[in-house]
């Protein structure tokens, strides 16, 4: 009697340690919650290395609605991706600062990053991170600036298969309105 009572107790701990094992999120998912926000300094540090210093690319300037469009053999992409790198909020002092929203799939993985600056005073006021079977596949930043003389709103879209889209509105209250928009779409 005493050794069925003793399987019994091992088969359930057993079974208990699975149970609670299967419901734990992906390694890569639990990393990404443990950082409190998504690191884009470190992301698009490692993008630079991946694209590397220079590449060639199709890129598209539209400043106030005229258009520009041309191939370059040599974009500087440790300068172009670092508008997207300064809106890194990864900062002790703003952990408190912003919302974090995650959207999971039934397995456990992080398939939306979504973070909301809880202050409008804050450059950095969104960022959503999407995932595509455990990688990113998109990333959107909204930073917006204010001060007396103007307000700014730049939208950043980053997509590591296909490019960027670099967008930016600035009303000056006494001069008007300007929009500038870059697109840049890589070339392998």
């Amino acid at each position: 009697m005493r050794m069925k009572f003793v399987a019994f107790i091992t088969i359930s701990f057993l079974s208990l340690c699975l149970l609670v094992s299967a419901c734990q999120p992906t390694s890569d998912s639990a990393i990404l919650l443990e950082s409190r926000f998504f690191d884009l300094k470190g992301y698009f540090e490692q993008e630079i290395q991946r694209l590397g210093e220079k590449g060639k690319a199709q890129k598209q300037v539209m400043v106030d609605g005229k258009k520009e469009e041309r191939g370059v053999d040599s974009v500087d992409f440790r300068k172009e991706l670092n508008v997207f790198a300064s809106s890194d909020i990864n900062r002790p002092a703003w952990s408190d600062a912003y919302k974090v929203d995650s959207v999971f799939n039934k397995s456990g993985e992080v398939l939306r990053l979504g973070i909301s600056a809880l202050d409008k005073n804050l450059k950095a006021q969104q960022i959503t991170i999407d995932y595509f079977d455990r990688n990113v596949s998109k990333i959107f930043i909204e930073n917006v600036s204010k001060n007396p003389i103007t307000t700014a709103i730049q939208r950043l879209t980053y997509m590591p298969s296909a490019g960027y889209i670099i967008e930016s509105h600035q009303d000056i209250h006494v001069g008007g309105e300007h929009d500038f928009k870059v697109e840049v779409h890589f070339i392998r």
